[in-house]
């Protein structure tokens, strides 16, 4: 079973940089999910991404996202600028998850 990564909640960058997701929805067999994205202020925009038991990935908007689930459901990784490979920072979840 996925992680249940719906509805609302953020992330913080080691570079200082927040992410706000909201609405999100989840195929609960697939893991795919999608919802709306907001960087710091700006505008929001659609993301999409896949989370397993373990896993998550997605993008928004040119960062390239990758997190794993420790045993308590706490969410961490890192993220890739698109554009710029060689810009990267660390980010964790402000929420804890758990299974669908």
């Amino acid at each position: 079973m996925p992680m249940d990564v719906r509805g609302n909640w953020g992330l913080v960058q080691s570079n200082g940089a927040t992410v706000t997701f909201s609405g999100v929805t989840q195929d609960p067999d697939s893991g795919y999910f999608q919802g709306q994205a907001k960087v710091g202020t700006s505008l929001p925009v659609g993301i999409e991404g896949v989370a397993t038991d373990d896993e998550i990935s997605f993008k928004v908007k040119s960062g390239i996202y990758f997190g794993s689930f420790n045993f308590q459901g706490w969410l961490w990784g890192f993220t890739v600028d698109g554009q710029n490979g060689t810009s990267q920072a660390t980010w964790f979840a402000t929420k804890q998850f758990s299974s669908i």
